[in-house]
Parts: structure tokens; C-alpha cells; sequence
């Protein structure tokens, strides 16, 4: 079974073998070389001038994703994910976030712990910082933990990113 998919604006074909794939390659005389990505459910390999992620599925089988270049945002999971996705919802592709968007939902998360340990959210629908006081706390943590000013983040793609917010954030930075 052959099955072509895109993730971030790049084509990934997906095969299901039930043969492991380093076995296809060298029995093709294809020279290929194990990736030194860790990952206890799929391994990596690079050949030619493609990147195949191996992914064991159902007793003997394995699923393949084969693409031509690592993903900008580096992971391999999302793209196992999104195409996923794709192939057993019939969904659209994901679009990469913006590294300003990546960035607030960090610093979103531990707001809203450092919240919780001084308020009763648990028991509230609402969260327990919002507005200013959200982008204000959001700015000190992407100030301090990933060392981004205000003149950097300005540079930043956030098409992604509420304007308000956004505004809000500078203010802050």
C-alpha cells in the first residue's frame, strides 16, 4: 500500500510493509544509514536523499514515512501525527506554528500553574490569569527561560498569534 500525504508544504509517502524496510533497501542495493534519533516507537534512516521514519504496527507489519527533508520545526512526531491524521480522518494538514505562537503557549502553560498554586482554578471554568496580566507574566518567562526581548520578538513571524495579545506581549517585553 502506497499513500501520499503532505505535512508543512512537503510530500510524505507512507508504505506498509511487512518487510522491515532496511531489509527493501539492502535487498535494492540501496545504501542506507540508521539515524541516531533514540526513539523507543520508530526508528530513522536516511538513503539517497531521503529520510524514512519506521514505525512497527499490527504483529509483522511496519508503516513508512518517506520524505525528502527534515520538517523546519524539527519534529518527527507531529509528522507521524499529522499524517495520521490525514490518512484515517481524511483531515487537512496542520500548519506549522509560528515560533512567536510556540513561544506563548509555553509561557501560557506555566502562567497558568503558577496561577493555580495560588488560586482555587481547580474549582473555577474560568482561567486564572487573562489580558494584561497574562502578557505581562508571559512576557517575564520568555524573558527569562529562552532569553528573547522586546527587539527580537518584534522580527518574529505571529500571524498566528492574537494582535491584541500580541500587542499586549511587546508592551511587556
Amino acid at each position: 500500500m502506497k499513500i501520499e500525504c503532505t505535512h508543512f508544504g512537503q510530500t510524505v509517502t507512507v508504505l506498509l510493509n511487512n518487510t522491515p524496510y532496511e531489509y527493501i533497501l539492502k535487498e535494492n542495493g540501496i545504501e542506507f544509514s540508521a539515524l541516531p534519533v533514540l526513539d523507543t516507537n520508530y526508528r530513522v534512516l536516511k538513503y539517497s536523499s531521503h529520510y524514512a521514519i519506521c514505525l512497527p504496527c499490527r504483529e509483522d507489519n511496519e508503516k513508512v514515512f518517506i520524505f525528502d527533508q527534515i520538517p523546519d520545526d524539527l519534529d518527527l512526531d507531529l509528522l507521524i501525527e499529522d499524517v495520521n491524521q490525514q490518512m484515517n480522518h481524511h483531515a487537512d494538514p496542520i500548519q506549522m506554528k509560528s515560533k512567536a505562537k510556540i513561544l506563548i503557549i509555553e509561557a501560557e502553560r506555566w502562567a497558568y500553574r503558577q496561577s493555580e498554586k495560588n488560586t482555587a482554578y481547580r474549582l473555577s471554568v474560568k482561567p486564572p490569569i487573562s489580558g494584561d496580566k497574562l502578557a505581562q507574566k508571559c512576557a517575564v518567562y520568555i524573558r527569562s527561560q529562552y532569553g528573547y526581548h522586546k527587539d527580537l520578538m518584534e522580527t518574529m513571524d505571529h500571524a498566528d498569534v492574537d494582535p491584541d495579545f500580541w500587542k499586549a506581549l511587546l508592551k511587556y517585553m
